[in-house]
């Protein structure tokens, strides 16, 4: 990993921080000898033309354009009899980055206390009882007319029930009309509890969508599965017809911007680096990851240092890489880099203080609020198709 690309001042390119570049530095600094940057030529990790010779980084040391290629190479057979790989410095997880899981919609926790089924059972239990009483009434006959009470009136006192509201409907001092109402208070106030208790936490934190889990779930969605032309190189099975929405990535960091702003494909990365890709780079201002990746692993690779074929520096390097390994300065300075990453980068470190509780805001109370609005608007439009009514039949009855 190189970062930090830079022009100094002697019109020179230099890479002033990354994991492999403190390893090169380290083994230039123990051969006594100086770095000369070279870019890699026609992209990053290059591709194999139809004339046998590679471009990009592991075309730099075939091609005798450089002495040595950085910049995750992937110790590969295709490559042996070009050129010579040091011993590993790295061992990477290969696995499939995909978009984050998004928030809930906020205006979806007032449906989401309870299941579907459950919306229409307490619907169903609703017009029952209503229907119960207003049938028991008018099997009462006189009872009944004295009380006033019609169907309308039974929906209404139900639902004023529900509301946690008092009935001002006069009830017969019926035993089997008393018993069904207390039954349905009790009920109410069972199904008004939860599903207040439920709305307060789903306003405050309404949740994440489903997260990509598994590369099962991953094909049979519909993200373009993007992947560099190496990739497609070394894993035949890209190719075939389970990754049919594959795409070339030669470009990596295209690939990655799009992934993490648009989030309409997946890219085969190493969770290394995608890791620090999307916390130094891509990450939100509150801090989370501009993209995620799966837990499955889908290939393990080794990251060495490509030389020359016969390199002369081949023997140094390994000694000097098989000593910084053994002395575990690879896991040092990789958790240096994530931890200036966090610092540097658009991320903002929490206490645990401050995630333990959430002040309400208009921001958690948007969906009731919107709710409030669509009532009176519904009411506003009732009202005034009453009064137009209430008019059109007065003028009805002077026709007549």
């Amino acid at each position: 990993m190189v970062m930090r690309p830079e022009i100094n001042s002697c019109n020179e390119l230099v890479y002033l921080d990354g994991l492999e570049i403190r390893l090169l530095n380290s083994v230039m600094e123990a051969i006594n000898a100086t770095l000369v940057y070279h870019p890699a030529l026609l992209g990053e990790w290059g591709v194999r033309l139809e004339n046998g010779t590679w471009t990009g980084l592991f075309g730099n040391p075939i091609n005798k354009v450089s002495d040595v290629s950085i910049g995750v190479a992937i110790v590969d057979a295709a490559l042996w009899e070009l050129a010579d790989f040091t011993i590993p410095h790295l061992i990477f997880d290969m696995s499939w980055h995909v978009p984050c899981a998004k928030p809930i919609p906020r205006w979806t926790s007032l449906f989401r206390a309870f299941s579907t089924e459950l919306w229409f059972m307490f619907v169903f239990v609703y017009f029952a009882v209503s229907i119960v009483i207003w049938t028991t009434l008018w099997m009462i006959g006189i009872e009944a007319k004295k009380s006033r009470t019609n169907l309308g009136i039974c929906f209404l006192s139900m639902w004023a029930v529900v509301l946690g509201t008092s009935s001002s409907t006069f009830f017969p001092s019926k035993a089997s009309i008393r018993f069904i109402f207390l039954i349905w208070v009790l009920y109410s106030l069972a199904i008004n509890t939860v599903y207040q208790t439920y709305l307060t936490s789903f306003l405050i934190d309404p949740g994440l969508e489903k997260q990509f889990n598994t590369e099962e779930e991953l094909i049979n969605s519909n993200l373009k599965l993007g992947y560099h032309y190496f990739m497609g190189h070394r894993y035949k099975e890209l190719l075939t017809q389970r990754y049919k929405r594959r795409m070339m990535c030669d470009d990596l960091e295209r690939c990655f911007s799009r992934l993490a702003y648009r989030g309409d494909m997946a890219l085969l990365m190493s969770v290394s680096v995608g890791r620090y890709k999307s916390i130094f780079k891509y990450s939100s201002p509150s801090g989370s990851p501009g993209f995620c990746h799966l837990k499955e692993v889908f290939a393990k690779v080794l990251i060495g240092m490509l030389l020359q074929k016969g390199s002369p520096f081949l023997e140094v390097f390994n000694a000097v890489v098989l000593r910084l390994s053994e002395a575990g300065m690879m896991g040092y300075w990789w958790n240096d880099i994530i931890h200036m990453a966090f610092l540097t980068g658009n991320t903002h470190l929490t206490s645990s203080d401050s995630e333990s509780y959430s002040q309400l805001s208009t921001v958690h109370m948007q969906s009731a609020f919107y709710s409030l609005l669509l009532g009176y608007l519904l009411s506003i439009i009732i009202a005034a198709c009453e009064i137009a009514v209430k008019k059109w039949m007065k003028v009805w009855k002077l026709r007549l």
